[in-house]
């Protein structure tokens, strides 16, 4: 933003606090969300458990690292969450989203 001072952020929301924090604040339903967390498995369980209830019911999420720990987290949030199905893409640099 500070790069681009004049463009239009009115339609955006920018909250700088952790992710699992923010998301137990927010009121809303969300369309789009990306999740750029800690490393670690069992932040990003946490992350998927404050935001599943407010996504939209079609929505997209997008994480880094997602056949890293992020895949790993998806795995044991499906095993708690069976009926919740999502789809992993890979990029050249298994990263994907």
């Amino acid at each position: 933003m500070k790069n681009f001072p004049n463009l239009d952020y009115s339609p955006w929301t920018f909250i700088q606090k952790r992710s699992v924090d923010a998301l137990k604040e927010l009121d809303v339903t969300i369309d789009f969300l990306h999740l750029d967390s800690e490393h670690r498995t069992d932040y990003v369980t946490q992350e998927l458990e404050a935001a599943l209830p407010k996504m939209a019911e079609k929505h997209v999420m997008t994480t880094h690292d997602a056949e890293g720990p992020a895949g790993a987290a998806f795995g044991t949030f499906s095993e708690k969450h069976p009926d919740y199905t999502y789809k992993v893409f890979g990029d050249w640099h298994g990263q994907g989203f």
